[in-house]
């Protein structure tokens, strides 16, 4: 993986984290995350 610089930003809504991540001369990529009560189990 080649060293890179980015920008983003993210805004909440509600439950919801949405935003978009900027790779320099490269891609870009839009996100939601959403909170939920469900635990997840532990790695080992």
């Amino acid at each position: 993986m080649d060293p890179t610089q980015e920008q983003g930003w993210a805004v909440l809504k509600g439950d919801e984290l949405q935003g978009m991540i900027f790779f320099h001369q490269g891609d870009d990529s839009e996100f939601v995350a959403r909170k939920t009560n469900s635990k997840r189990p532990r790695r080992k």
